[in-house]
């Protein structure tokens, strides 16, 4: 609720207090070199730029760690939070 763009958190926060979230969301994640151009699309915290370079990396460097690729590509620790929900 507090990525919805132009919701404000006080409205964010009485949305919580009245309604209980029940079923949490089954997330899959994939493993970093194995995931496809396709699936890493699908991220929807990744840009087919950033997917794209994904790719291009691990071609050059097909061992590297989750960390590993977040360092060459440079992103905040937000951007690493919300992508290990989905990469491993």
């Amino acid at each position: 609720m507090y990525e919805v763009y132009g919701l404000d958190t006080l409205v964010a926060q009485r949305v919580f207090e009245r309604f209980n979230i029940q079923v949490p969301i089954n997330l899959v994640k994939k493993k970093i070199n194995k995931v496809t151009l396709e699936e890493l699309q699908a991220v929807l915290y990744l840009t087919y730029k950033e997917a794209k370079k994904i790719i291009e990396i691990r071609t050059r460097k097909p061992n590297l760690s989750l960390g590993d690729f977040f360092l060459e590509m440079d992103f905040d620790s937000l951007k690493i939070e919300r992508l290990t929900l989905y990469l491993y």
